[in-house]
């Protein structure tokens, strides 16, 4: 109560509005947490554990072929006129066709990324793992990851071997009820060759300086000396996975998420681990987006760099006299490129790609992995990618172009949409989605008549593939294949 309690003066929390909706809140938080409470963590962070893999697929096929069924009725709302291949849909027709549903070769260990609370079991005792619900839900208890399959064997072993050294720590776990403590969060990344990087975030407000030093170097100690049998992925060079750099983030606000400014300090190491993907070395930064499922993450950006450079059909719009091939394909635009991964995955068969994201960070990162690759053919730039597009002499004006688009969650701001949509010589659109469910506005952007804000000829939705980045879950990765046709 005392939360809520304090958000609001005395004087306004006698109210009988005020009493109403505290109770309200109160009883709504109570039901929360005994919902919680009568799932197992297993459930909650991989809800089809218990599931063959094989029905886990078709469950995820099913659970697309719904999306696209639903993104068909917003598009036709959404349109103040249907273009034909629109009119022509039934209504409980999905906006194109799904191919496949592309499952993981691992399914056990596969992510190489997560990120482990660090706090109390409901039982008191210091552990480094996964909170059991949320802070809204009234849920504040951690508790351990060994039974979780996503993680990998090798990530179990190192919070172990944390939260051993925590438990005699002279300094507390952080408390989120009231923003005290010091050890906040754990955060570990690998590669497919056992080298593991670790991230300790830190509170350090109102604690002794001397104090804090002595213990992040005995846990500097434990975790340099950190060796386990590296079995995720087998690899005869690399018995055994190490954490080959260690770095501290202090964070003193509320909540979990830091800001850009709270910069990881190397403690040894690079400071950066490297990861082969499809042949080439990518240089990953703590902060770097890079999929959580590496072998996956392959199948998932050849399936994307094959449906964006594959030859187009006769009926197509393009600015070539004859049908073009994967040669003809001048320029590959990779919109929200992160580390640069696709874009990079495709310069072999793009004569040359350009890649464009908000966070500079991450564009270092795709610039130096250019270089680290010995590739010319590819360039990065930081910026909006609504106000880079728009650029005098960025997008060409002429030849064949096709984009490929991997934002967010939240899908491309509407101004990416018709930037790209302006740009005549792009032929083709592949859009990657994370989540398929938010990406209406964006297809119905691409898709509907040409108007005074969306300028070019229109796209269509020609198929989607979906690709399972995330077994044991019910998330899925979706690939939408947009392409202009000579007319509408």
């Amino acid at each position: 109560m005392s939360y809520y309690i304090l958000k609001y003066p005395l004087k306004e929390i006698f109210h009988k509005n005020k009493i109403d909706w505290m109770i309200q809140m109160m009883l709504k938080i109570q039901k929360k947490k005994a919902k919680v409470d009568q799932k197992s963590l297993l459930d909650q962070v991989c809800p089809l554990w218990n599931v063959p893999y094989p029905e886990q697929l078709n469950q995820k096929k099913d659970f697309l072929y719904k999306t696209l069924v639903d993104l068909s009725k917003f598009c036709y709302r959404d349109m103040e006129t249907h273009p034909t291949w629109l009119r022509n849909l039934k209504a409980k027709d999905p906006l194109c066709e799904i191919e496949t549903v592309i499952g993981s070769p691992t399914l056990d260990g596969y992510r190489n990324k997560c990120e482990f609370t660090i706090g109390k079991t409901s039982e008191g005792a210091i552990q480094v793992g996964f909170l059991r619900g949320s802070f809204r839900e009234g849920i504040f208890d951690v508790v351990s990851v060994d039974d979780c399959p996503h993680v990998s064997k090798e990530a179990k072993e190192l919070c172990a071997h944390v939260t051993k050294y925590l438990s005699n720590s002279s300094l507390p776990v952080y408390n989120k009820q009231d923003n005290l403590g010091f050890w906040r969060l754990l955060s570990v990344r690998q590669n497919l060759q056992g080298d593991m990087m670790a991230v300790i975030q830190i509170r350090n407000e109102g604690y002794d300086e001397s104090e804090m030093s002595k213990e992040l170097e005995g846990l500097r100690k434990i975790i340099e000396e950190f060796k386990t049998p590296f079995v995720t992925h087998t690899s005869p060079d690399h018995p055994e996975a190490t954490v080959k750099t260690f770095l501290k983030q202090i964070h003193n606000g509320v909540s979990n998420a830091a800001s850009s400014d709270c910069i990881p300090q190397v403690i040894y190491g690079s400071g950066h681990i490297t990861e082969v993907l499809s042949g080439f070395q990518f240089r990953i930064s703590p902060s770097a987006f890079f999929q959580v499922n590496t072998k996956c993450a392959e199948l998932l950006y050849t399936r994307v760099i094959d449906e964006a450079l594959r030859p187009l059909p006769s009926n197509s719009s393009s600015n070539s006299s004859s049908n073009s091939s994967e040669s003809e394909v001048e320029l590959l635009l990779d919109v929200c490129c992160g580390t640069g991964t696709i874009g990079i995955c495709a310069s072999k068969r793009a004569k040359k790609v350009v890649g464009v994201d908000i966070i500079k960070e991450a564009v270092d990162d795709a610039n130096n992995n250019a270089t680290l690759n010995s590739l010319s053919n590819c360039q990065f730039f930081a910026g909006k990618a609504e106000e880079v597009l728009k650029k005098p002499g960025f997008l060409p004006r002429s030849g064949n172009c096709v984009a490929i688009v991997d934002p967010p969650r939240s899908g491309l701001h509407q101004d990416v949409v018709r930037a790209l949509r302006a740009c005549t010589p792009i032929s083709r659109v592949v859009y990657v989605s994370c989540s398929p469910k938010s990406i209406g506005q964006n297809i119905s952007g691409f898709c509907r008549p040409t108007s005074k804000h969306f300028t070019g000829i229109p796209f269509v939705p020609v198929k989607a593939v979906g690709v399972d980045l995330f077994p044991h879950t019910d998330q899925c990765e979706m690939i939408v294949v947009l392409e202009r046709t000579k007319t509408e």
